[in-house]
């Protein structure tokens, strides 16, 4: 009779202690529910900030590409003022992507009297020489007091836009290389690579300008991706210039001893087809690219975003066979 009372016993308390590790059970699944709904809810929040602030940056972008239009190339005298003492550098790259001085000489020009565009960190003016040839004057919004610190800034540029240049250089011949059709392989990328003018400026904070001067670039303008890697709002960006963003990203070149790893991007300018034989042919001449590298690099200026920008491209990026095979 008690070996039997103890059978119950041990199977009432097996039975209770099954039923508190079924409750446990139960309570653990309701945890880690709720906390991978909890998860889900901080994805989706992330998700829905970093849309806000997509959307935001694209809107900043939308107020600070402010294009007034053309001028009158021919027109008044008083629409245009005349600069006094002007002096011009022009600079060129060492094989190692170094930016030298290359020649200075004085020329006389007039910019015109109302900005032409107004960008992040530059405004824009259109300018003509007595010649006629048409230019385009950028000077830094936030000017300092230091003359060679506000030209090392515009130095950045120039150094960004020459080896942006170089690089389209030998993308176009790559290009010539593939198995494309004709109207891929004689597309052309190229790029202005600026002058560097210092014009006496009795309202500058160091008694003068400096402005970045480069030729114009007749037709529409357009800008198709930012400095931060991302499209710019409204616009698809070519499969060509994709493609030669990739390139850039392949394209590394020696600084003494160390490999520079970089893309190319903030990419803006103009599209012309070259009409012939056959089908036209895009030619898109750019301005004004920034460099983003995966090492830190000052000398590229502010608009290098690292490798954060790199990535942003690389992951809305889908590469072309054609293109991009050997590269």
């Amino acid at each position: 009779m008690q070996r039997k009372q103890k059978k119950h016993e041990l199977a009432r308390k097996l039975s209770e202690q099954l039923q508190r590790e079924l409750e446990i059970h139960q309570e653990l699944k309701q945890a880690v529910h709720m906390e991978q709904s909890l998860k889900d809810e901080q994805a989706t929040r992330e998700e829905l900030q970093e849309m806000v602030a997509r959307e935001e940056s694209h809107g900043r972008a939308l107020q600070m590409q402010v294009y007034v239009g053309c001028p009158d190339w021919t027109g008044s005298r008083q629409n245009w003022q005349p600069l006094q003492a002007v002096q011009k550098h022009d600079y060129l790259l060492d094989k190692t992507d170094r930016l030298e001085r290359a020649s200075a000489s004085h020329l006389q020009l007039q910019l015109f009297k109302q900005p032409c565009a107004f960008g992040g960190m530059r405004y824009a003016t259109f300018a003509r020489m007595q010649d006629g040839t048409r230019l385009v004057a950028k000077r830094i919004l936030k000017e300092g007091r230091n003359l060679e610190r506000n030209r090392k800034v515009l130095e950045a540029d120039v150094r960004c836009m020459c080896i942006a240049n170089r690089i389209a250089d030998g993308f176009n011949q790559a290009l010539r290389q593939t198995s494309l059709p004709k109207c891929f392989k004689e597309a052309r990328v190229t790029f202005n690579v600026p002058s560097i003018m210092t014009v006496p400026d009795d309202d500058a904070a160091c008694g003068k300008a400096v402005y970045l001067l480069e030729p114009h670039l007749p037709g529409e303008w357009r800008k198709w991706l930012q400095n931060d890697g991302s499209t710019f709002p409204g616009r698809d960006v070519p499969a060509l210039l994709e493609a030669f963003v990739h390139y850039s990203y392949h394209d590394s070149r020696s600084d003494g001893d160390v490999k520079i790893r970089l893309m190319v991007l903030d990419l803006q300018g103009n599209l012309t087809q070259n009409r012939g034989p056959g089908p036209a042919c895009s030619c898109f001449q750019l301005t004004d690219p920034s460099i983003s590298t995966v090492a830190d690099d000052t000398r590229f200026g502010e608009t290098n975003h690292g490798i954060e920008g790199i990535h942003k491209f690389l992951h809305g990026h889908q590469c072309s066979e054609g293109m991009t095979r050997g590269w």
